[in-house]
């Protein structure tokens, strides 16, 4: 396999360099002169992707109407090899799946510009995401110890993962996700899938429930996500907090874990919302109204995302 780490040089600074044309044009090549294996070990090389996005014609350019536009055209180059590969597999049925995985992520990705240096670990991230089977502890006899076991989407992010990690990025310890979504289903949640899909736009990945809850108990998993995530979004439309009294609420229950366990908790207030008497909510959730929150702008809505994010580098603590 060609290890990218090897052949990235002082030169790669010079976007005109031999290198840089070489970075962009080895998948090409690869497909072009009857090399699949060459070209999949190529697009599925972490380090490789990454040396695209990071040096591959990061500019300006133009949208129809001559706005200036971020122009990345290392996105592009991985993007269309992608859409090639699909469109005329070369004979090579095991590695359909990887492929098409690795195009939903990549779609996912289209604001590289901004942080070039998430790309990877966001990556990775989602990648095993994706994995249907949970890694398992087996035997191996050879090496006498257990090791884990997961399923061919795993094995090859690990695999890249150890390669490519070093102690200044551990891929592995960084939160899934960024934000955990909390709503009442009524009036909040397709203000939630909104601000999900606004954040991703960003290249930030937030839990929510009906996306990412997958399988196992709902319970156990959803506190565990709170915990997980540094910041907690709390969707409040009108009415939303008056059913918390009960202890068997679950909006009330993530609030008060959230606010347990000390996330930044975000509450986004839509038209029509006020908060209850101090003295009306439940103790465990009673110091929710002293939080800063959002107000919910459908017409501004991408000023409100804007905002939310601010929230999240602490410029409106």
């Amino acid at each position: 396999m060609f290890h990218w780490r090897l052949f990235v040089s002082t030169r790669l600074i010079d976007r005109q360099s031999p290198d840089i044309r070489a970075l962009k044009y080895l998948p090409y090549h690869a497909r072009e002169g009857g090399e699949p294996q060459i070209w999949f070990e190529t697009m599925t090389d972490f380090a490789y992707l990454e040396a695209v996005v990071a040096r591959v014609d990061v500019g300006q350019g133009e949208d129809a109407d001559g706005t200036p536009i971020p122009w990345h055209e290392g996105y592009f180059v991985v993007a269309d090899e992608i859409q090639k590969w699909l469109l005329d597999p070369p004979g090579m049925p095991e590695v359909k799946n990887p492929i098409q995985l690795l195009q939903r992520v990549w779609e996912a990705y289209p604001d590289f510009v901004r942080s070039p240096e998430s790309v990877i670990p966001s990556l990775y991230r989602d990648l095993i995401s994706m994995e249907p089977t949970e890694p398992r502890k087996t035997l191996d006899r050879a090496k006498r110890r257990f090791v884990l076991q997961g399923g061919p989407i795993w094995t090859w992010c690990e695999r890249e993962r150890s390669k490519y990690e070093s102690p200044g990025r551990p891929w592995a310890s960084s939160p899934k996700y960024v934000a955990f979504i909390s709503y009442r289903r009524e009036g909040g949640a397709d203000t939630a899938r909104a601000i999900r899909e606004g954040l991703l736009r960003r290249g930030i990945h937030t839990f929510l429930d009906v996306d990412d809850l997958g399988s196992n108990y709902f319970d156990e998993r959803l506190l565990r996500e709170i915990e997980n995530a540094p910041h907690f979004i709390l969707i409040l439309s009108t009415d939303s907090l008056d059913r918390c009294v009960s202890e068997e609420d679950w909006l009330g229950r993530e609030i008060a874990h959230a606010i347990k366990t000390r996330r930044n908790i975000i509450p986004i207030l839509k038209d029509g919302f006020r908060f209850p008497p101090r003295e009306v909510l439940p103790p465990k959730i009673a110091d929710l109204p002293r939080y800063n929150g959002v107000d919910y702008s459908h017409r501004y809505f991408e000023a409100t995302v804007d905002e939310i994010v601010s929230f999240f580098h602490g410029e409106k603590q």
